[in-house]
Parts: C-alpha cells; sequence; structure tokens
C-alpha cells in the first residue's frame, strides 16, 4: 500500500504508481470511491437541496462511534466547540466555515431544544445546563 497526497485529498493506493496514463485512471477512480465525509455542526442545516434523513436523539456513545474513524468540525462557536469536546471526550476544534454535504456525506449536529434571545451567546458552562440532543444528519442523495 502507497500513502498519496493528490489535491489535498489523502490517498492509499494497492500499488505505487509510475505516473502513466492508466494510472491516473487508478486514481480517478479510488477519489471516486473515497469513504464519505462525517462533519460535526452545531445547527441542523441543509446545505444543498437532496434527499436527506435526520435520525436521533443520538446517545453521547453512538455520537463518539461516528466521529470515531475522522471527523471534520464546522462548529462556529468557540463554547460549543469547548462544551461538546467536554460531553465527547475528544478535541473539537472551533472553525467557522460553510460546509456543502456531498450524497453519502453525515453529520453530527448538537441541536439545543430552546430558542435562545436574538444576540445571546453562551459559554459552555451555560449550555450544559440547556436541554439539548444529538443527532445525524446524512444526505442521500
Amino acid at each position: 500500500m502507497v500513502d498519496f497526497l493528490w489535491l489535498g485529498v489523502a490517498i492509499r493506493l494497492p500499488r505505487p504508481i509510475g505516473w502513466a496514463y492508466s494510472d491516473f485512471s487508478v486514481i480517478f477512480a479510488i477519489m471516486c470511491a473515497q469513504k464519505p465525509l462525517t462533519y460535526i455542526i452545531n445547527s441542523p442545516i441543509l446545505t444543498n437541496y437532496g434527499i436527506w434523513s435526520f435520525d436521533g436523539p443520538l446517545s453521547v456513545e453512538a455520537a463518539k462511534t461516528f466521529l470515531a474513524d475522522s471527523f471534520i468540525s464546522a462548529v462556529g462557536h468557540t463554547a460549543t466547540a469547548q462544551f461538546l469536546s467536554q460531553l465527547l471526550g475528544i478535541s473539537i476544534s472551533a472553525n467557522r466555515v460553510q460546509i456543502t454535504l456531498a450524497p453519502g456525506d453525515r453529520a453530527l449536529v448538537l441541536c439545543l431544544k430552546t430558542r435562545l434571545q436574538e444576540g445571546r451567546v453562551l459559554n459552555a458552562e451555560e449550555m450544559a445546563v440547556i436541554p439539548y440532543e444529538i443527532g445525524l444528519i446524512t444526505r442521500r442523495q
């Protein structure tokens, strides 16, 4: 097996490549077969049109399982990232980015069960006492 970085994506190739045309076909086939991405986000949102499922609520243990291999944080608030880090026992960084889920991608989502006052920003301790659930959004197609 050979690990390879192509356009910023890590690829595991079954054999070394010599940069022949057929090797690019192999790389393209592997890129198309890449594992779907898993995100963690702080609000349920559909990032584009498609067919979606929203499952939950999930237990903390189930949430940890979904994040076990790898994930991309798109948690936009530092306090939320701190709260999720404490809750799940893993390091989650604040990363205020826009994401677009492709078919097969999924996002673990923190769902606050109460609506905050406009402009209200909570710290991690305040978040811990507000009712919440953890859900899983999956883009089916």
